[in-house]
């Protein structure tokens, strides 16, 4: 059995699962590959590990073996258990926190890598975005459940939550593809309902989840530029920023069909902001994506708060929310059941259960240590 990114549209739930059909189907002597970039998912149930580097295999062996070494290099991020155990010199090196907290219970864990956390963002500005008491319903399934919220200029809000969770239902409601049943939204303190669909797109600039759902260009230059042009807001200086900003030089001329997946979502991020919108609406950017994509979209992001921009970004990659959102909201069958920095919410145990997610690896090793439980080494 071969399977390409298994994991990566799926929730902490889903991700178990697939991985326990996986552990059966190997004990019945069947062989099984797995393709896939987060090596936190996939390294502690293998029993081989191949890298691959523009087409060679540059690394092979037993994982614990391989993952000595630094597989930065080859756009790869070892779990953070790994490098922790690296960095204390573990001779059996733990593939995931279990192993950790067994092999190491009373070591103090590195700082250096527990990751950076942003601070709020102040809140005296009006809020670019506002929704208040939204409720939407599709025949007799209701999907939004009482949901309000604000967003400030320069914030990142990321929306985590399980599969079916509601999570793209709501994004779609930021630009009016859908409306709600009920309760309002207010952009840029006007009424949302009053717009039509391509009023709104000058306000918010969104990039789905597959880019080849929202290219009809042939090249790349003229599907950066074509949102622009028909809504009247082209600027050549703007353009060649976000192509400086995403490294797309080398890429106008060709068909945006035709590019990488890593490749594909800078095109369809540049698109969205080709308009200059409040809001930047990101549905999964990182699924399917390595570690340098990953690394130079944060990298992105960070510029665009400086600059102002505010960012929705829905996401079931929790350890890239925790890095480069501010806040989270925490969304299960349709409602939100918390609202805080990213920490705050995974240390709210009954509504990361009640959502059925699991806290990232950093939470669970250094969450525990801001009690000071544990000391620096």
């Amino acid at each position: 059995m071969v399977l390409d990114e298994p994991y990566s549209n799926l929730d902490h739930v889903n991700v178990h699962r697939v991985r326990a059909a996986l552990k059966r189907i190997h004990k019945t002597q069947k062989g099984v590959i797995v393709c896939e970039h987060r090596l936190p998912l996939t390294v502690s149930d293998a029993q081989r590990l191949v890298a691959l580097q523009k087409g060679n295999i540059v690394l092979n062996g037993d994982p614990a073996e391989v993952l000595q070494r630094d597989v930065e290099e080859f756009g790869l991020e070892a779990p953070l258990s790994v490098s922790i155990g690296r960095r204390l010199g573990l001779s059996n090196l733990p593939l995931d926190v279990a192993s950790l907290k067994k092999s190491a219970p009373s070591l103090s864990y590195p700082t250096e890598l527990k990751p950076e956390l942003f601070q709020p963002v102040s809140i005296d500005a009006p809020p670019i975005l506002e929704l208040k008491n939204v409720g939407f319903t599709l025949g007799d399934t209701t999907i939004l459940r009482d949901i309000s919220f604000t967003l400030h200029q320069g914030e990142c809000l990321a929306v985590v939550g399980a599969n079916g969770a509601g999570k793209t239902t709501l994004l779609k409601h930021l630009n009016g593809l859908l409306r709600p049943s009920s309760g309002q939204i207010f952009i840029m303190e006007q009424d949302a309902g009053i717009f039509k669909v391509s009023d709104l797109a000058r306000f918010v600039g969104m990039a789905f989840q597959n880019p080849d759902n929202q290219f009809f260009k042939l090249t790349v230059r003229d599907e950066i530029c074509v949102g622009a042009k028909v809504l009247g807001r082209y600027d050549e200086s703007w353009l060649q920023e976000l192509i400086y900003l995403f490294g797309l030089e080398h890429l106008l001329d060709r068909s945006p069909y035709r590019l990488s997946g890593g490749e594909k979502k800078r095109v369809a991020f540049a698109a969205a902001l080709a308009c200059k919108p409040q809001i930047l609406a990101l549905d999964e950017p990182t699924a399917g994506q390595d570690l340098n994509f990953r690394r130079a979209l944060g990298k992105v992001l960070a510029q665009l708060r400086e600059m102002g921009q505010a960012i929705f970004l829905v996401t079931h990659d929790l350890s890239f929310a925790e890095q480069y959102a501010h806040r989270w909201l925490l969304l299960s069958a349709g409602k939100i059941l918390a609202d805080g920095s990213p920490w705050e919410v995974m240390a709210d145990a009954e509504a990361m259960g009640q959502a059925n997610l699991e806290p990232t690896d950093a939470f669970q090793l250094y969450g525990s240590s801001e009690s000071g439980k544990k000391t620096d080494v």
